[in-house]
């Protein structure tokens, strides 16, 4: 039960500091890659940017569902 509690205190520092040092999520969320406000402030938009951030948007949410299972689990027990 130890080892269910120090996973989830984990994945929720790991979550909260990838939400709070990378910006994946925000771009994603806000659709800015396909909307071409990178490219209009002058950022060189290139194909591995999408890839990176999908990547990224992915690990953000595979933490937070699995933030969200631990957090259950320890509920029921």
């Amino acid at each position: 039960m130890i080892t269910y509690g120090v996973r989830w205190a984990c994945a929720g520092l790991l979550l909260e500091f990838l939400s709070h040092t990378l910006y994946f999520n925000a771009i994603a969320k806000y659709g800015l890659l396909s909307k071409g406000t990178l490219a209009a402030a002058g950022v060189d938009v290139r194909p591995y940017h999408f890839a990176l951030t999908g990547f990224w948007v992915f690990v953000y949410m595979w933490l937070k569902v699995s933030v969200l299972m631990c957090e259950s689990i320890n509920t029921l027990l």
